[in-house]
């Protein structure tokens, strides 16, 4: 179990700053269970980056796998999945960005493969999806990893 305090130290030990602009992919499995729950790692990445930041997070319309048949395995298929409907209660992406494309504050781009953004340039999710943090220079964290280009 992980306690928002310890949350919001790992943020900051991993160098999330205030201002900055953050793609986030993460399951709440990755880092344990937060006694909070997921809406307090929402508001920790937000607090953390502060309303002059941007946070990104995928929110492609894609099932998790589906169990394939025998007709599917002798046709080579190997993996099977369904695009969703784009109000789908639950995706692929998981819990936390699942909850977080639904916050009233959060803009969501259009199509299959859209992205969810929150604040400072949050809708260019809407236009570019995830380029838009790579071509700003932003980072992205990675079940508790920090990548950047």
């Amino acid at each position: 179990m992980v306690s928002e305090k310890e949350f919001r130290q790992g943020l900051r030990d991993i160098w999330v700053r205030p201002g900055m602009t953050l793609e986030v992919h993460s399951s709440l499995s990755s880092f344990g269970h937060m006694e909070s729950g997921i809406e307090a790692v929402i508001r920790a990445l937000q607090e953390a980056v502060t309303q002059g930041g941007s946070i990104f997070m995928p929110a492609l319309r894609l099932s998790r796998e589906m169990d394939l048949s025998p007709s599917d395995r002798e046709m080579g298929i190997v993996t099977k999945i369904k695009i969703l409907e784009p109000d789908c209660e639950r995706s692929a992406m998981g819990l936390i960005a699942d909850t977080f494309r639904k916050m009233p504050d959060v803009c969501t781009g259009e199509g299959v493969f859209r992205t969810s953004g929150w604040r400072k340039n949050g809708g260019k999710a809407a236009d570019s999806g995830l380029r838009y943090a790579l071509e700003q220079g932003g980072k992205l964290c990675s079940s508790g990893w920090i990548f950047t280009n």
